[in-house]
């Protein structure tokens, strides 16, 4: 069975160090010290929406030095898009992408074959094609977990608010094959669904996770409140579109991901009129996001942190979401002005340039500014 490094202890790292590691895996979980000792002391607890539990012992560290003499088979990047780099940097120089030679105390290039291979599960596009670069032919792959998942006040035991939704794993390109982690994966609780072309699982992925997000965090308001707001649904609208002509221009075709059919709500954002789209995916966003808040609007409850009074740079997902978008126009030759208002928006106010408050329940402001960029 193989051996699993989890790097990253939030949510989804230790709901899937969970879930493998009930299915037979060996898993270490790297993450922060009240998690760790949690986790060492009482495993993982994760419970499902319909009152059953799955119950793991795994490995934990707070510290990757701690890990660094061990081989792993797999190594499953947990963190956030913006933590990659420095996370691939931190197993490079521990020696656990490739290996060090102890005779020498030499690091391999990384891209050498032998070594572990990698699954990334970060929202957004472009951290998968760091991590490829970073590992060579496959060795790389791609995740997407479609199932929400909350930690609880209580360390090392986490809420699965739906039991909608699994995972969607992609080889990043032809040359990798999954080996031992396929029975693991089939072993498991897991509903997973194994995918041809990551550029389609990862965009479509983004449609989610864009929609009704960016806008919600800048304004301070719910999905619902969204939904219900002509204007604001307009802003989305425009958005998603955006978000289309670029996956059109790259020849990117959408797909459907496990317990999402995004297929279906491309044609509703593109076949219906917008007021009739608006109605019905009103309906439909309650039921899949619950009562949990969009995830960029839970990120700009750190611009209240001590963090930011003491001046430390507060990152966020949006560079990866809305900012691809717009990242990826520009390279195809088109623009996205809507997408990167809603990123300039976002970044002003996590960066500190701009105070919430001239936002916040300011619906009437942000409607103006996407008017004058498209007209």
């Amino acid at each position: 069975m193989p051996r699993i490094l989890v790097y990253g202890g939030g949510a989804i790292g230790q709901w899937v160090a969970a879930h493998v590691a009930a299915a037979g895996a060996t898993v270490d979980v790297l993450c922060r010290p009240a998690a760790c000792e949690a986790i060492l002391g009482g495993g993982i607890v994760v419970h499902d929406a319909v009152g059953g539990s799955l119950h793991a012992r795994v490995g934990a560290a707070s510290r990757l030095a701690d890990l660094a003499r061990q081989t792993y088979d797999w190594i499953f990047l947990t963190v956030k898009a913006f933590d990659v780099a420095s996370a691939l940097a931190s197993l490079t120089a521990a020696g656990l992408l490739a290996g060090t030679d102890e005779a020498t105390g030499v690091l391999p290039d990384p891209r050498s074959p032998g070594g572990p291979r990698l699954v990334g599960f970060q929202n957004g596009v472009g951290t998968e094609d760091l991590i490829a670069a970073r590992l060579g032919s496959g060795r790389s792959f791609v995740c997407v977990v479609t199932r929400p998942i909350a930690l609880t006040e209580k360390p090392g035991v986490l809420q699965e608010a739906k039991r909608r939704g699994g995972v969607a794993l992609a080889p990043y390109d032809a040359g990798g094959t999954m080996g031992d982690l396929d029975a693991i994966l089939d072993a498991s609780r897991l509903e997973v669904a194994r995918l041809a072309d990551h550029r389609s699982m990862k965009w479509s992925k983004l449609l989610l996770n864009a929609t009704a997000n960016a806008t919600c965090a800048i304004l301070d308001v719910t999905p619902a409140s969204l939904y219900a707001d002509a204007d604001l649904f307009a802003i989305e609208h425009a958005a998603f579109t955006e978000a289309l002509a670029v996956m059109k221009a790259m020849q990117i075709v959408p797909v459907d991901l496990p317990g999402y059919p995004v297929r279906r709500f491309v044609s509703v954002m593109t076949r219906f009129p917008r007021p009739v789209a608006r109605r019905l995916l009103k309906v439909a966003a309650g039921s899949a996001r619950g009562s949990k808040l969009p995830s960029l609007r839970l990120e700009m409850e750190r611009t209240r942190s001590p963090e930011r009074a003491s001046g430390i740079e507060t990152p966020s997902e949006v560079a990866w979401l809305n900012g691809a978008v717009v990242e990826y126009a520009r390279r195809c030759g088109l623009q996205a002005p809507v997408n990167e208002l809603l990123t300039r928006a976002l970044l002003d106010v996590m960066s500190g340039n701009v105070s919430w408050e001239v936002w916040r329940n300011r619906p009437d402001r942000l409607v103006a500014e996407y008017r004058r960029v498209v007209h």
